[in-house]
């Protein structure tokens, strides 16, 4: 059981280092070592999704928190900040 595991794991291994979009990587939280296949799953949180609201909103071309808080309730029927405790 332990060799197939580890044939498995090299195997998975080879497919993420050639995976072409292996260079956005650094753009998810993943803990060092681990190996993601894409699969039924929303994928690894981006490291944005840890910043302030005051952050995203800047970064995403809102003048304030309140603006892009109001907005962001108007197109999704929820607050940005209602939707930081779910868990993951």
């Amino acid at each position: 059981m332990t060799d197939d595991w580890t044939a498995a794991r090299a195997k998975a291994s080879r497919l993420d280092a050639a995976d072409p979009l292996a260079g956005l990587r650094d753009h998810f939280l993943m803990p060092e070592g681990v190996i993601y296949l894409d699969g039924n799953s929303l994928g690894a949180a981006p490291k944005a999704a840890m910043d302030t609201v005051e952050t995203v909103a800047r970064r995403v071309g809102f003048s304030s928190r309140s603006h892009f808080s109001r907005a962001f309730k108007r197109h999704f029927g929820v607050s940005p900040l209602s939707l930081r405790d779910l868990p993951s």
